[in-house]
């Protein structure tokens, strides 16, 4: 290699001084002085030539003006052994573009950038073509035990430009074979060549000089000819090399498991017995998982206008594994969405529904964590009704079957108090004797006796209190506790709970009613939200299953699926908020452009494929959902100020 400023002889007059003086073990000098002849063989100055290809009148070569040797074409390299990993995000600026125009702000990529002064890849932002692409590889370490190689790569407008621009950097390039220029600082090796695919060329950088060689033929000559995922961005994730380099490994992770669950025994025989069947179920899974594994496959597309597709895919070649099966046991189970959904009154904000895991596939897990929860609690002494309290508990969790629905009512009123529902198949009385054994735990001084931190967690109490309109439904009183709400907030350093208990405890009601086949629990901070809910789910005006932008949504055949418009993204908060930001909220959701009433949905499909199976994850974001957010954040900050 030489650098950039240099010329050919030059770089081979130092290269066979540097030969003339080695003398290695075994090899005579008189061969070293034969390659340093042979290397300074047609360098005599009296070959230099003027820029018009003649011989300058002092002798000396000009290197501005030297002949460039046409390089050879370039020949596709194949990806190497061991890569498991790769991804690509295509035009990124016509993907900004679009979501800005879709946020309506008024910006373009190319305003963000001008006032750029940071780097990508040790390039300054203006030489790269964001038109392109934007790529990265990993693959396996050649030596166990290491960390896998990667590198990531973009799209050039112009290797002379990039040159330029990294000379004006003072950053010294280096030319080496195939006209690619290497180049370095603290923390990352890079490289800058002409690549095959549409672009003109291709910086690639790695953390080591040992990755850089690895991948850079792929990464300039292999990957951005391939088509592989959508037209706007994709990952793929290939489990075949991870299962030769560790599939071994994972098989032998049952000792490991067995010997980690003891050192946790509690010299309690039940408990002890179950953390051990549950070790190594977790290491016996995670080896069949490896082993069933193909590809784990994602897309990102993007419309003209804005509007979003992602997909998640997970593909097994094989159903050895409890999670592969459990794909295929829950493709027979496709179809459009049950009745529970449709028939939800049609000023939900939020929904979603699906088939509950079959049994088969749930008994196992039932019986540890039913062990292992009331094991704990026997050694720690606790009442007899309380471990059957505890069972029962534990054990309702997993018996769920059918269809099930969970929704979200309206942001209405002057003080919002929106209602949420949850539809199960269970039995009304199944749910009233779970709640009860769930209040009677969350009275007992067992939690306390277990754990600080579990002290103070909820209260639940069932009460003689009737919503209007449905005399016969059970009603019980909430509140969350200290330790929950620490649990449950993503700061609790940063507040005094002690100063503002209601905004952190909050408290409500949960009724129990069957309608139809179907038992549904609605909860609220109020009885008479609790019962605005109710009559809605008994009488709505109107029905989901009638609503025009969400009828190609419910048609499409999934397991899970669901939608949320703004009012149902910010519902969840509301019970942490006080009264006047939950008003002010309230208030910036119906300012947003389209009222908060666009909705974005998501489905989760599982397909039989030959031996295998595979489960596919899909959001669908409109534009019109992204222009909402991006003002609702808009309307905040300025609210703020």
């Amino acid at each position: 290699m030489r650098r950039t400023s240099g010329s050919p002889c030059e770089a081979a007059r130092f290269f066979c001084m540097v030969l003339f003086t080695m003398k290695w073990r075994g090899f005579p000098r008189v061969v070293y002085l034969g390659l340093a002849l042979s290397g300074l063989w047609g360098c005599a100055p009296s070959a230099a030539k003027s820029p018009s290809g003649g011989t300058d009148t002092d002798g000396q070569a000009k290197p501005a003006s030297e002949e460039k040797v046409p390089l050879p074409p370039l020949e596709p390299a194949p990806a190497p052994a061991g890569v498991f990993f790769r991804a690509r995000l295509s035009t990124p600026e016509l993907a900004v573009d679009r979501a800005l125009a879709a946020a309506g702000l008024p910006l373009r990529t190319k305003d963000l950038l001008s006032e750029a002064d940071d780097g990508f890849l040790l390039l300054p932002l203006a030489e790269l073509d964001l038109g392109g692409s934007i790529e990265s590889i990993v693959m396996l370490n050649p030596v166990p035990e290491r960390y896998p190689w990667a590198v990531a790569s973009a799209s050039v407008k112009s290797l002379e430009s990039s040159l330029r621009a990294l000379k004006r950097a003072r950053v010294d390039a280096m030319e080496g074979p195939g006209g690619v220029y290497y180049f370095a600082d603290a923390t990352s090796q890079c490289a800058l060549g002409r690549s095959i695919g549409p672009e003109a060329g291709r910086v690639v950088c790695a953390a080591s000089s040992e990755a850089l060689s690895a991948l850079l033929p792929y990464a300039l000559r292999g990957l951005p000819r391939e088509a592989l995922g959508g037209p706007t961005g994709w990952f793929e994730l290939d489990v075949a090399p991870l299962r030769e380099a560790y599939g071994q490994r994972a098989k032998g992770l049952r000792l490991l498991a067995s010997v980690g669950a003891r050192q946790l025994h509690i010299d309690h025989p039940r408990f002890d017995r179950a953390l051990t069947e549950a070790a190594i179920a977790l290491s016996d899974e995670l080896g069949e998982l490896v082993g069933d594994g193909d590809k784990v496959r994602g897309e990102f597309l993007q419309t003209e206008r804005g509007d979003m597709q992602m997909r998640l895919g997970l593909r097994f070649r094989s159903m050895t594994s409890w999670v592969s099966g459990l794909v295929a046991d829950w493709s027979g189970s496709m179809g459009p969405a049950p009745s529970a959904l449709t028939d939800l009154p049609d000023t939900v904000s939020a929904a979603g529904a699906g088939v509950a895991l079959p049994s088969s596939r749930k008994v196992k897990m039932r019986d540890i964590l039913t062990d292992l929860g009331a094991g704990y609690l026997e050694a720690k002494k606790a009442k007899a009704s309380d471990v059957k309290d505890a069972e029962r508990v534990l054990r309702e969790l997993f018996l769920r079957e059918g269809a099930f629905v969970q929704a979200t009512g309206p942001l209405e009123g002057a003080e919002p108090d929106p209602w949420t529902v949850y539809g199960t198949s269970r039995s009304k009385q199944d749910i009233t004797a779970f709640l009860d054994a769930l209040g009677r735990l969350a009275t007992s001084n067992i939690l306390e006796k277990s754990s600080t931190e579990l002290a103070d967690l909820f209260e639940l109490q069932r009460t003689t209190e009737r919503p209007s309109g449905a005399p016969q439904a059970v009603v019980y009183r909430y509140k969350i506790g200290k330790s929950l709400s620490k649990l449950l907030m993503a700061r609790p350093d940063v507040f005094d709970l002690s100063k503002d208990q209601e905004r952190f405890a909050p408290e409500g009601r949960v009724a129990v009613h069957t309608v139809g086949n179907m038992t549904y629990l609605v909860q609220a901070r109020t009885l008479a939200s609790v019962g605005s809910g109710l009559a809605a789910l008994q009488n709505p005006k109107g029905r989901l299953g009638a609503k025009a932008d969400l009828a190609a949504h419910l048609k499409t055949p999934a397991v899970l699926r669901g939608f949320s418009r703004i009012e149902g993204v910010v519902v969840p908060f509301l019970p942490w908020m006080p009264e006047t930001m939950r008003q002010k909220l309230v208030e910036l959701v119906r300012a947003t452009p389209n009222g908060g009433d666009v909705p974005m949905t998501y489905t989760v499909t599982a397909e039989r494929r030959g031996e295998g199976s595979e489960l596919q994850v899909n959001y669908d974001i409109p534009a019109a959902f992204t222009g909402d957010v991006a003002a609702l954040i808009a309307l905040a900050l300025t609210d703020a100020k």
